[in-house]
């Protein structure tokens, strides 16, 4: 346990991160701050000083670069916060006011804050850094509502528990996993943590762990869990059985073919590297392309990348029709109107001449 602590303290510690700095040591006083106030339970002077010692050594070994990265965030002139994530939040306001229920839609804040940004850099902002803010972006105040309500109530069953248990072990993992919650919630305020899919495993994880070990039991005669047992009629449960089976083929499928058509498309970047003829490398091209967009028909990459290779034809309809198609898939992508704009002028000149 002790080496696991270490190694956790030192990679944050280490990777500079603020916001990670700041969410471990919320998460680790909030455990102390819970644990303290348990009715019956008393702290072990043993841990506490471990941690603080492990906070010392990091803090004394890399305490520099941290402190320059945190005073980095704060103008010499006149004292106010200066990081580029501020700049990007003021500008999700007029996003937020123009998609205020439901938001512009799940993943589309790269192709739509460029239109909302007000100053200019060399980056691509393909999150907004702040996971509240770009829930409200992206799903609005209803996804939003919804995410509060869920985590909310995770939080409040498990403090519950916390006060009616007396068993040790389940204590100890409740309270972390609340801890561990309450790090991640606080770390989203500062970067996209949620949007990776190993730390928004890691969350949900967390929160069924609150739910488990707040309500079993690690010592029992006759049921290991303080959830009331719900009698499942057989068929709803061969109905709910069914229709899980079904979901599952179908996300099965879906994963799996985009799995092979980005598979293809890799292949198909290979062949317009390499040298050959170049009637063969289009040939090979298309069929790669098609074959892609067979596998994964709601990804605009695969049609947009036939619109390039088809505009190198002297008939550039089907260019057009493929960029078309693009549009319809990504209708937030500038670059695909461009295409299209430029196609359907050099496909009138054709019809002209």
């Amino acid at each position: 346990m002790a080496f696991f602590l270490t190694l956790m303290l030192a990679s944050i510690f280490l990777s500079h991160s603020r916001g990670g700095v700041i969410s471990i040591l919320f998460a680790l006083i909030l455990s102390l701050f819970i644990l303290k106030h348990l009715k019956g339970h008393k702290i072990h002077p043993l841990p506490v000083i471990f941690i603080c010692f492990l906070l010392g050594i990091a803090a004394y070994f890399n305490w520099h670069p941290i402190t320059q990265k945190f005073l980095s965030t704060i103008s010499s002139q006149d004292g106010t916060l200066s990081d580029g994530r501020i700049k990007v939040w003021q500008d999700c306001i007029q996003m937020v006011h123009d998609y205020p229920l439901f938001g512009s839609g799940f993943g589309t804040f790269q192709d739509l804050y460029p239109s909302y940004k007000s100053f200019t850099d060399i980056y691509l902002y393909n999150h907004a850094h702040n996971d509240y803010i770009e829930l409200l972006t992206d799903g609005g105040l209803v996804a939003f509502l919804l995410t509060a309500w869920f985590v909310t109530s995770i939080i409040i069953s498990g403090w519950k528990q916390l006060q009616l248990r007396r068993d040790t072990y389940s204590l100890y993992v409740t309270t972390a996993s609340l801890a561990g919650i309450a790090g991640i919630l606080v770390y989203s305020v500062t970067d996209f943590n949620l949007h990776n899919g190993a730390n928004g495993l890691y969350f949900f994880f967390l929160c069924g762990l609150v739910v488990s070990a707040g309500h079993t039991r690690h010592h029992f005669k006759n049921t290991p869990t303080l959830l009331p047992i719900i009698q499942r009629k057989t068929k709803k449960s061969r109905l709910f059985c069914l229709v899980s089976a079904c979901l599952l083929v179908a996300v099965t499928l879906v994963m799996g073919g985009s799995f092979l058509a980005e598979k293809k498309y890799t292949h198909a970047v290979r062949i317009s590297n390499a040298m050959m003829r170049p009637e063969k490398k289009r040939a090979m091209m298309m069929l790669l392309l098609q074959d892609a967009r067979r596998y994964d028909p709601w990804y605009s990459k695969y049609d947009y990348a036939l619109a390039n290779l088809e505009q190198q034809a002297p008939d550039k309809s089907k260019a057009l029709g493929f960029c078309i198609s693009a549009i319809r898939k990504q209708p937030t992508e500038t670059s695909f109107y461009t295409m299209a704009e430029r196609l359907k002028k050099t496909t009138s000149a054709r019809m002209d001449e």
